[in-house]
């Protein structure tokens, strides 16, 4: 069993059954392959972690065995699509058992109490080996991971801004390129406005060489001569020069439309990505709104308990209606005291001093208290 001598990664968008995913490939060089799957509409999220081991075991019940480090080779061709003998694809639970009944192997007699009890949210990541007369597939058992955090999404966004920001440098040298492409396109016009006028002295030559004598013909023959083989000269650079501009500008072409087309893709995802974040951001603040009511609804409960989030204004209206209701209970109380007093006693008594008003004492209170709020 060879191991991976580093670290390899490959992140790819694959269309599954019309839903689009984001499947992410690690190998590392403790022998170990790391799958990650999430849906970018949903946002679920599906993993695996797989030992060389398993790997080559599993090759080996399929019948064509491959060793840990082709066996990544050949998943990472399949997400950049560099071979056609490869393909991945993902399924539940229920597709896989309707591919192992399609292929009538061995699997065929599993239980239905096996089948009841895979779970719903499994997913198989199925890496399909196309030969020239079978197909082998490679079944790799996912986890349901749940949905990623806020945390996760600000990376994968910064991530993706990142990578949109050198697609832009690369679109910036393509536009570069295309303006060396138009200058060599002034250069095969001036070319081409060049051989049409050595055409045209060419054939004043023809004209000239029928009106003079046969003495002077041979001078003029070998004139002739030296600019036909200029001219078969000039042509075939024109040739080569044209043959070398239409592959620059097919090639050109070519990978500018492979910028934009990656461009549009990050910006969806981007957007995407950011209408997700919003949503998770407004799920946050609902959540932490609901908590707060509920720690005021059971601290209302308690005489000693307050709400944490008051404000100062609301904290000193509090207390001064505190205030407001003790010292009117205490003035009653005196006040049926001193009527119960004066009943029993008569008039016959009178004051030392003046008397002591409890209700003005309670306004002189308040109007100090106003005051103060005032001044802050």
């Amino acid at each position: 069993m060879e191991g991976v001598d580093e670290n390899s990664s490959v992140i790819a968008s694959c269309l599954f059954r019309g839903i689009e995913y984001v499947v992410s490939v690690n190998a590392t060089v403790r022998n170990s392959l790391l799958v990650h799957v999430e849906d970018q509409e949903s946002g679920d999220q599906w993993h695996g972690q797989f030992a060389a081991s398993y790997i080559e075991d599993l090759t080996h019940k399929t019948g064509n065995f491959k060793q840990f480090d082709i066996f990544v080779s050949m998943l990472e061709s399949a997400l950049s699509k560099s071979s056609e003998t490869v393909t991945l694809d993902l399924l539940t639970y229920a597709d896989l058992e309707t591919l192992r009944n399609r292929r009538g192997a061995s699997q065929s007699h599993v239980s239905a109490s096996n089948r009841g009890a895979a779970s719903q949210n499994k997913r198989y990541l199925i890496l399909t080996y196309t030969v020239e007369f079978d197909r082998i597939h490679y079944p790799l058992p996912l986890l349901y991971a749940g949905l990623p955090d806020a945390e996760r999404q600000q990376e994968v966004l910064r991530r993706l801004r990142a990578e949109a920001k050198c697609l832009k440098q690369d679109h910036a040298a393509a536009l570069s390129l295309e303006a060396d492409f138009r200058r060599l396109q002034l250069d095969y016009d001036s070319l081409l406005r060049e051989k049409e006028e050595l055409e045209a002295a060419y054939q004043d030559v023809q004209e000239q060489r029928s009106t003079l004598s046969d003495s002077a013909s041979s001078s003029l023959v070998k004139e002739v001569a030296l600019l036909r083989d200029l001219v078969k000269t000039l042509e075939a650079e024109l040739l080569r020069e044209r043959s070398r501009q239409t592959r620059a500008s097919s090639k050109h072409g070519e990978h500018h439309r492979q910028l934009l087309d990656e461009v549009e893709g990050l910006r969806t995802r981007e957007r995407t990505l950011q209408i997700r974040v919003k949503n998770l951001t407004s799920e946050l603040a609902e959540y932490k709104r609901g908590r707060a009511f509920s720690v005021s609804s059971h601290c209302g409960k308690t005489p000693r308990c307050r709400p944490v989030q008051w404000s100062n204004s609301q904290q000193r209206s509090a207390s001064r209606s505190a205030s407001r209701d003790r010292f009117a209970s205490l003035a009653g109380r005196r006040s049926e005291s001193r009527d119960r007093a004066l009943t029993s006693c008569g008039r016959s008594s009178s004051p030392a001093g003046p008397k002591f008003d409890p209700t003005a004492y309670v306004k002189r209170r308040e109007q100090k208290q106003w005051t103060l709020s005032q001044k802050r």
